[in-house]
């Protein structure tokens, strides 16, 4: 009986150091499609400050969303890359709802799996993310007063 309970925590033991030793498969690359053929990635992301705004065109609060962006554009993209990335809408709908306005920066697509909004909690849209260095250092939703927020990241 001994000999069996001392075969079985050996292969016990065997176990637990192979499934600690295992390869953690990496997370998938986070990959968005911009409206112009651009790409956002992590790389992107981690260039400097990057402003997110996560925007639908179903959404009430996101129907004057160029405007605002344009505004925070103008404020911070000397000192910011600035971005939309839109939740979970087709390239055709999201075309056609941007089509007439004076978009000034990048529009990215989070369709399918939603990876994006996934990623960083996006629950409600509109909603303000900003990225030092890669790292997320607001995630809130798109306030009245944008800049209060992005100062603190950005600087005066």
């Amino acid at each position: 009986m001994r000999a069996h309970s001392k075969a079985v925590r050996i292969v016990a033991a065997a176990s637990l150091l192979a499934l600690a030793t295992a390869t953690v498969p990496a997370a998938a690359q986070l990959r968005l499609k911009g409206l112009g053929g651009e790409t956002l990635d992590e790389a992107m992301l981690a260039r400097g400050v990057v402003i997110a705004v996560v925007w639908a065109s179903w959404s009430p609060r996101g129907r004057d969303v160029v405007e605002r962006v344009g505004q925070i554009e103008r404020r911070w993209g000397s000192r910011a890359l600035v971005v939309m990335i839109n939740f979970q809408e087709d390239e055709a709908t999201v075309s056609r709802f941007l089509a007439g306005k004076d978009v000034s920066v990048p529009v990215f697509l989070d369709s399918g799996n939603a990876d994006f909004s996934k990623r960083y909690n996006v629950t409600r849209v509109p909603r303000l993310l900003v990225f030092k260095d890669g790292v997320t250092a607001v995630n809130v939703n798109l306030p009245d007063d944008p800049d209060a927020v992005i100062v603190g990241v950005v600087g005066g």
